[in-house]
This record gives C-alpha cells, structure tokens and sequence, in this order.
C-alpha cells in the first residue's frame, strides 16, 4: 500500500466553474450536481456533448448522456472512459449531468486523451430504466439489508461501459487500441467487470474508491457476497487497475477499503492501492471535488507504468491554472 503525503496544489480551471458547483453541492454525500454544459470553455481543448447511440440487440437500443474534452488538435488519442458511482438516495442522481466528472476529465485531456464522461441507463437524462439493482433496500446508514445480488449488478453496468467503447472507438479521433478505463465507486466495479469480460485494447484501469454494499463507513450489507463479487472478478481481469481510496472515505473505511482490494487481488487480478490523505468531510468524493494534482501523481506514475501518456498537451493560462488549485466545498 502507498500513503500519499499532502501536496501542494495546482490545476485546471473551468470558467466560472467552480463557483457553480460550490453553490450547486446538496451536502448530501455522493450527490454532485453539475453545472450546466453550456458554462465550459477550455481554451486548447474541445468541450462538446456526445450522446452514445448504443445498439445491443434489435430489440435493445439507448441512449448515454455524455460529454467528450479532448485536445484541439488533429490526429487520434488514447480514449479514457469515465463512469460514476451513486449516492445511497438514487432519486438524487436525476439531476445529474456528465460534467459532475469534468474535473478528472479535463486532467486527462489536458495529458493527451480524449476524455468521455458518461451516465450509466437509469441516471441523470441517460436513458432507462435502472438495470443495477442489486436488492431490496438502498443502504446507507439506518437502510434495510436484504438479499443482494452484487455481481449481477455489476455485470449490468458493465454492458453500458463495453456499449460506450464499442461506439466510442469508431470516432476517427479515438485510437481504439489504447484505452484507459476510470470509474468512481459503483463506477469503479462497471469498469472492472467490463474489462474482465473484454479487454482488447484496455491499457488499464483507474478506480476511486470502488465498491459497492456500503451501509455506512465500517458496515457492508452481506460482506461475503460483496467478497464474493470482488474475487470472482479478480480471477477474470488481468488488466492493471489503480485503487484510490482517501483516508476519510464514509462509505469504505479503510480497513473495508483493505479487505475489498485483498478480495480482488487475491484472485490474481494485477492491482496497486493507494491511499491519500482526508479529503473535505467525505473523501468519498475524492474524484468529483478534490484539485486534480491531490490524485493526479500516483495515477500519472500508474500511466508511466503501463506506457500510457502523462505528458501535458495543453498549457492552460496561468490565471486559470491557479483557480482550480483549490478545492470545492462539500
């Protein structure tokens, strides 16, 4: 396990960002609620909605909400794909758009990907209905706990990452070859599944916090099967995954955070974990909140590792650079 210490803090800036999004936070933990896309302006990068049009069968077809931030420049870019996790009240994530992922987005695009931030079915305008329920009751602290079926969850959520790829690598300035999946919590699990069912041209895997079962910090609903679904998992992906948990996360407390990663690895599956200090009051929303630069030195290393770009594309004004230093209110 590698302990971050605090850094000092640089990044990116969005116009007129991050003032939105600190009006806009509800304070309820895992319920970002974005500002509108029509607020971001980049210099050096394109910034633009991109619905993903998915075809399963000829009777299942839907439609993603997503946006794209990729360099304004010609030629083709490794891909990062972007998934979310949800907060234990699922009505809230209604109001979700895919810019609740525009900072780690914008990271990456910054460094040479073109970046694609998508809602799962069932979330923010994406198309539905909800397909991972994993049983009655929605947690949290005080919920119910009743039977729970975690993997099948996680397999359905996986479909909408492998139907995101599978349009997305088409694009003509995708490189459909290399391709970095990034997933925050229940985000985390899609992204895990959907490489161990097909990781032709997956490079590797980055997941804050991932996980699903949280009743609170120090409590997991049915621990065995939670167990369970990381293991049979771990024994199919052989992809290289980053783990991101803070310090101070309040759905996976660390020792749970260890006890998930063990699960996953100890199947075979090739991992390192990472655990950085306290985030805000909740570093559960590590991913979403946090200055990019508190995450960005141990993912940038990741990528070193696996041959995947680190090297910064687009300069930022220096003024702007300075406004996203800082972190959001919780």
């Amino acid at each position: 396990m590698i302990r971050l210490q605090p850094r000092s803090m640089a990044g990116l800036l969005v116009l007129g960002l991050v003032a939105l999004c600190a009006s806009a936070t509800s304070g309820q933990p895992g319920a970002p609620v974005p500002p509108p896309i029509a607020s971001v302006h980049i210099p050096g990068l394109i910034t633009a909605p991109l619905p993903l049009h998915i075809t399963r069968s000829s009777r299942s077809r839907f439609t993603l909400d997503a946006i794209v931030i990729r360099p304004d420049q010609p030629g083709r870019f490794p891909l990062a794909v972007l998934t979310h996790g949800e907060p234990y009240d699922f009505a809230e994530t209604k109001a979700w758009l895919p810019t609740i992922m525009i900072f780690p987005a914008i990271m990456l695009a910054q460094h040479g990907y073109a970046a694609v931030a998508f809602l799962r079915r069932g979330f923010g305008t994406s198309d539905g209905p909800y397909v991972e329920d994993h049983g009655p009751g929605r947690g949290g602290p005080g919920g119910y706990c009743g039977p729970r079926h975690y993997l099948t969850a996680a397999q359905a959520s996986a479909d909408d990452v492998l139907g995101a790829l599978s349009v997305l690598r088409t694009e003509p300035w995708v490189d459909p070859q290399r391709t970095l999946l990034v997933g925050q919590s229940s985000g985390g699990v899609a992204v895990t599944a959907a490489a161990g069912r097909d990781s032709s041209g997956i490079a590797g895997i980055v997941s804050f916090a991932p996980g699903r079962g949280s009743m609170d910090m120090n409590t997991l609903c049915k621990p065995d099967l939670v167990f369970n679904m990381w293991h049979t998992l771990g024994r199919s992906v052989r992809v290289p995954s980053l783990w991101i948990f803070a310090q101070n996360d309040q759905y996976f407390s660390p020792t749970i955070a260890d006890l998930l990663f063990n699960a996953y690895t100890s199947a075979g599956a090739p991992a390192k974990f990472v655990e950085t200090p306290p985030f805000g009051s909740d570093g559960h929303m590590l991913f979403y909140w946090a200055p990019p630069q508190t995450w960005w030195p141990p993912v940038s290393t990741f990528l070193d590792g696996i041959h995947m770009p680190t090297r910064t594309v687009v300069d930022l004004p220096p003024q702007l650079e300075q406004r996203l230093g800082e972190p959001i209110s919780q």
